[in-house]
């Protein structure tokens, strides 16, 4: 998306769909999926998309949400859309993943025969990323559970969460809740819809602000379900993965037919002849630059560590590496930065949050060396005598996807075969409390060399407030630059998120930047 149209969203179309029921009585009835539906369907038909609604009691055939239906619709949308459109998907319904493929079930799928009754997400997802839309933006509330199943809820399977995300070019997704999770309904509506039409309500813009981005939305979706399913009894956390550049505005205010009322406001309720006219009173500024929430992609975003990177390149001639650090300090930026910059080959990064199975893991690194079969003697084989550096992302969740001590003991044993193969893994928790020593030893933490990530240095702080690369935005005077650093510091996170509230702030002096800055560090640390 371009940057310097980021606010200037030309069209908005929306394609909603919502499977409440199914002629397979295998698959449980959603009733919320429909309410969810016609939510969004009035709340975004309001603020000026043009909305295309699916669901199970529309009178019209054609419009219910069956396997043709759903195709024939989203086929014609994706040719709809241009540049400066936005494009934005709801799916609400049940998922599931079998044999390594995942899947949306339409009305009309038969579970005994997936691959053909129903919609491979895949494909489903290819279509929205090849739109010719400016943005893409995909919600998905799937695998629901009534709260009075909760005994036989299985929850979303890693396998189907990992085809949501692979490969999401070009689009913003935000989904209902992590593997092994429900997706769990609050009255009327699933909850997960329940806090989406709340934020696009008007819940989720930031103090003074004109618009709602997705990322405004994530922040406001994510920390409401969170905090409704704790109290429950629940455990529900939206998952979001956001390949994009800039932060598409879902909803603008302006000053026809619809007004604004700060955080908790909302649009308004009257007849269209007589609502409110407001006037805008926001004088235009380039794009916010600082809109990035998770590591760094683009080579041109990242900024300083340059001792770091040297004494990351120094430790891996002698030896493989772990490094660590505070949450979002930028492990996962500089393991990005190694990656896109190291000469030889490399396997990865992999994120073992992204994977399901030990079984992914491995295919992953076979993919990577080109063989065609996953096996450990094949893949040993190809390492012990050759160069390669294996990048390990989240390696804290490798347990939790079936890699054991002894998976590692063998990487163990291939570093001390082969000094030209080595790894750099990043991990939330030290490597001893992840693969904790049974007898035998840990089998990763005293062979790799720590490298600890702290606070940027003022001048690399400095330098990200500049933004070099967004030169077409506005800059800061050297007073906005010191009340940053005083108020975040030099940790990278901390200061682009307090940046982004105050670069916002000279866009109307009555946003209230600060309360915006710490609401994002309880909700997104």
């Amino acid at each position: 998306m371009n940057n310097k149209n980021e606010r200037q969203i030309r069209r908005r179309f929306a394609l909603l769909i919502g499977v409440n029921e199914y002629m397979d009585k295998d698959y449980p009835s959603l009733q919320q999926t429909k309410n969810d539906v016609i939510g969004l369907e009035g709340l975004l038909t309001q603020v000026g998309y043009e909305v295309q609604s699916l669901h199970c009691q529309m009178e019209d055939a054609g419009s219910r949400p069956t396997k043709k239906n759903i195709c024939f619709e989203l086929e014609k949308i994706c040719n709809r859309v241009g540049e400066g459109d936005l494009l934005l998907i709801y799916y609400s319904g049940h998922g599931t993943a079998v044999n390594g493929n995942a899947y949306l079930a339409p009305s009309d799928a038969n579970k005994s025969d997936l691959a053909d009754s129903a919609i491979d997400l895949e494909e489903f997802k290819n279509k929205i990323i090849k739109a010719e839309a400016q943005a893409k933006v995909l919600f998905l509330d799937v695998c629901h559970a009534g709260i009075e199943r909760v005994r036989d809820a299985e929850g979303m399977s890693p396998e189907f969460e990992r085809h949501i995300f692979l490969g999401a070019e070009g689009t913003a997704t935000l989904s209902a809740c992590m593997h092994h999770e429900c997706a769990w309904n609050y009255g009327a509506n699933g909850v997960f819809t329940y806090y989406l039409l709340e934020g696009l309500n008007g819940k989720a813009a930031q103090p003074g602000k004109r618009f709602i981005t997705f990322n405004d939305l994530n922040v406001y979706v994510t920390g409401k379900v969170r905090t409704w399913a704790e109290a429950h009894g629940h455990k529900q956390t939206p998952n979001s993965s956001a390949h994009l550049v800039g932060d598409p505005p879902l909803v603008e205010f302006g000053d026809i037919e619809k007004f604004y009322g700060g955080p908790g406001g909302g649009f308004s309720k009257e007849p269209p002849g007589r609502r409110r006219q407001v006037r805008t009173v926001f004088p235009g500024l380039p794009a916010n630059p600082f809109n990035d929430i998770m590591a760094i992609v683009e080579p041109a975003r990242f900024i300083g560590r340059t001792s770091e990177i040297r004494r990351l390149w120094n430790l891996l001639q002698a030896g493989s590496v772990t490094l660590k650090g505070d949450p979002k300090i930028g492990k996962s930026s500089m393991l990005l930065n190694l990656a896109q910059n190291w000469p030889g080959r490399k396997i990865g990064p992999i994120n073992f949050d992204r994977l399901s199975s030990a079984d992914d893991f491995y295919k992953y690194i076979a993919g990577a060396l080109g063989l065609g079969s996953n096996s450990w003697d094949g893949i040993c084989r190809a390492l012990e005598n050759s160069e390669a550096l294996l990048l390990l992302d989240e390696l804290d969740a490798a347990p939790k996807r079936g890699i054991t001590h002894d998976d590692m003991t063998h990487f163990r044993a291939l570093c001390e075969i082969n000094r030209n193969f080595k790894i750099v893994a990043v991990s939330r928790a030290p490597l001893r409390d992840v693969f904790p020593d049974t007898g035998i030893g840990s089998p990763l933490y005293n062979i790799l060399q720590p490298l600890t990530l702290g606070e940027l240095k003022p001048e690399d702080a400095l330098s990200i407030l500049e933004h070099p690369w967004a030169p077409e935005a506005s800059k800061f005077t050297p007073a906005d630059c010191q009340e940053l650093l005083v108020t975040a510091g030099c940790h990278p996170f901390k200061l682009k998120r307090a940046a982004f509230h105050y670069y916002e702030f000279l866009s109307d002096s009555d946003y209230r930047w600060k309360e915006a800055f710490q609401r994002d560090l309880e909700q997104m640390l």
